[in-house]
């Protein structure tokens, strides 16, 4: 495809030192990338400059796709191909994998077999990487096709029993089929180990989320999205960029309360016999006395309950176990039904999970997201007070069955979790913009601290 003569009048228009100083510049601060569109395509351009200034942007060269990916569609593949083929010989498969993908998915132009030239000439850490980093974004690619899911469940409940869907066991993707045929036209032993391995990893991880009480990938339905929009709305609107959503799994495991009280599930829930003459897990056979005496908490902790975030996976997790007891301890408190109860309580506790995420790693104005260990670092009230504060915003936007689950729930709370109440008279873009200066300060980050920034 030819570049537009205006657009290529003003890319040769400008000087090497030029292109150079302004991408500079705009590589080294958030706020000025990405630099121009010619500054761009002068530096695609000239092959001289790729080594020095791309990696400038430390692995976050692509990751603007709004603004690169108009760009990519204007240039020639056979250079877009070039320059993948250069990053990965000089060990940079993260950067090739990118490019790959992102022509993927705009048209069939080439796949990996292409590197057939290459691939025999790097050392087993460059290909190694390159496997691995296909295995990487191909998960991720799944999770945006529904299709694709390992095992899905909506949440919904059809009659007065929940609608799951079957197990689908693992098939490697086109990409993946792709990489093997590579390693396999190439003669590569050792590549072609490391992917069956991988392989065979993947299926068998498969099958036992079929038989266990694994995290399932849980899809959002079109209301939960569009809660979600809300939130993700007030983000945007304070300068924070989009992002596609952390993972969200639902577990059957207990929550950590249930390992700790077993006995608070065993009130609100009939015990279910199974088949006569049948061994059913969880079965209560032993006969083992309760123990009276045990420490009852008086508070409940959404985290310990229902839902948390995890920051150094990035997941989100939600109990579902968790969830039913909630939903029908709420609803013996009002002239509701469990059933109904429930999808408001869930939704609730997405939007404050989601909100944990947002404080860890969605990108701001000046500060790209949160460092993980200062992250882990800040004050519980900080934490909890902020994720409460923005479902606070959510639930006034809503208002009806999400605000009043939100309060019913919230009065059953620990006083971390009232935190947010000394902050509801403030706008939501000045919350996101303290967040911002919060980032940048130095650990730990304490109540005190986001206190006097709210001010």
């Amino acid at each position: 495809m030819e570049i537009p003569d205006y657009e290529r009048t003003e890319a040769e228009a400008m000087t090497r030192e030029q292109a150079i100083e302004i991408y500079a510049q705009c590589a080294q601060d958030l706020d000025r990338w990405p630099p121009p569109r010619e500054v761009l395509e002068f530096v695609l351009r000239d092959r001289t400059l790729w080594n020095d200034l791309i990696p400038l942007c430390a692995g976050d060269w692509w990751a603007d796709a709004e603004h690169l990916c108009p760009l990519l569609e204007t240039i020639d593949p056979n250079l877009t191909f070039e320059l993948a083929s250069h990053f990965f010989q000089v060990g940079n498969p993260r950067v090739t994998t990118d490019v790959y993908w992102y022509f993927r998915k705009i048209a069939a132009r080439w796949d990996f077999r292409s590197f057939q030239t290459v691939w025999r000439d790097q050392p087993f850490e460059v290909r190694r990487a390159f496997i691995e980093t296909v295995f990487e974004k191909e998960e991720s690619d799944r999770r945006e096709c529904p299709e694709h899911f390992e095992v899905r469940h909506h949440g919904e409940r059809h009659g007065h029993s929940e609608l799951w869907l079957p197990v689908l066991p693992y098939y490697p993707s086109a990409a993946v089929r792709e990489l093997r045929r590579l390693v396999q036209d190439t003669g590569d032993t050792e590549g072609q180990r490391l992917v069956e391995e991988i392989i065979a990893e993947r299926r068998a991880a498969f099958a036992q989320a079929a038989h266990t009480g694994s995290p399932r990938t849980y899809q959002l339905s079109p209301d939960e999205r569009e809660v979600v929009a809300r939130l993700m709305n007030l983000a945007v609107r304070a300068g924070f960029r989009r992002a596609a959503l952390p993972p969200i799994r639902l577990s059957d495991e207990p929550p950590p309360l249930f390992v700790t009280n077993p006995e608070l599930e065993e009130e609100l829930e009939t015990e279910d016999e199974g088949p006569r003459g049948e061994p059913q897990q969880g079965r209560n056979e032993l006969e083992v006395s309760r123990d009276r005496q045990r420490f009852r908490p008086e508070t409940l902790s959404i985290e310990e309950l229902l839902g948390c975030y995890l920051p150094r996976s990035g997941e989100i997790v939600l109990w579902r176990r968790g969830l039913a007891w909630c939903a029908r301890l709420l609803a013996s408190h009002r002239a509701s039904s469990a059933d109904d109860v429930e999808p408001w309580l869930r939704a609730v506790v997405i939007i404050h999970e989601l909100a944990h995420w947002m404080m860890h790693k969605l990108r701001g104005p000046a500060v790209a997201e949160w460092p993980t260990e200062a992250y882990l670092a800040a004050e519980e009230a900080v934490h909890e007070g902020w994720a409460q504060l923005l479902t606070h915003y959510v639930a006034k936007s809503l208002g009806g069955r999400f605000r009043s689950t939100f309060d019913a729930l919230n009065r059953r709370q620990s006083a971390v979790y009232q935190v947010w109440q000394q902050f509801q008279r403030v706008a939501s873009d000045k919350a996101f913009a303290c967040l911002d200066r919060l980032r940048r300060l130095a650990p730990p980050a304490s109540l005190q601290d986001w206190q006097e920034l709210m001010q």
